[in-house]
C-alpha cells in the first residue's frame, strides 16, 4: 500500500519538531515543526504527531482483522467503524 505522507517512522525532538526518515537519501525531513506552544504542549503535540504513522498502521490492521473475528458482533462493528473513520481522516478521505 502506498501513502502520500512522509513514510514512518517519525520521531519528535527539540521539544516540538517532528521528522521522518527519507529512505532514498538516508537522511531525514521535517514533517512538522510546532515549537511555538508553552508549558510542554509542543512536545506533547509532537509526540502525538510522531505516533501518527504507527496509529494509522495499527488501525488499518484492526480494521482488516476485526471483519473476520467471531467476537461480539456489535463490538466488532464499533471497532471497525472507529478504525475506518480514523483511517479516512488520516488519508483526507472524510
Amino acid at each position: 500500500m502506498t501513502t502520500e505522507h512522509t513514510p514512518g517512522p517519525w520521531q519528535s525532538f527539540n521539544g516540538g519538531a517532528v521528522v521522518g526518515t527519507v529512505e532514498n537519501s538516508g537522511g531525514s525531513t521535517y514533517v512538522a515543526d510546532i515549537r511555538h506552544r508553552a508549558n510542554g504542549e509542543s512536545a506533547a503535540n509532537a509526540r502525538l504527531i510522531a505516533a501518527a504513522p504507527d496509529m494509522l498502521a495499527a488501525l488499518e490492521r484492526i480494521a482488516a482483522i476485526t471483519g473476520s473475528t467471531g467476537g461480539h458482533k456489535s463490538m466488532v462493528e464499533e471497532f471497525q467503524f472507529l478504525a475506518h473513520a480514523a483511517i479516512a481522516k488520516a488519508r483526507g478521505e472524510g
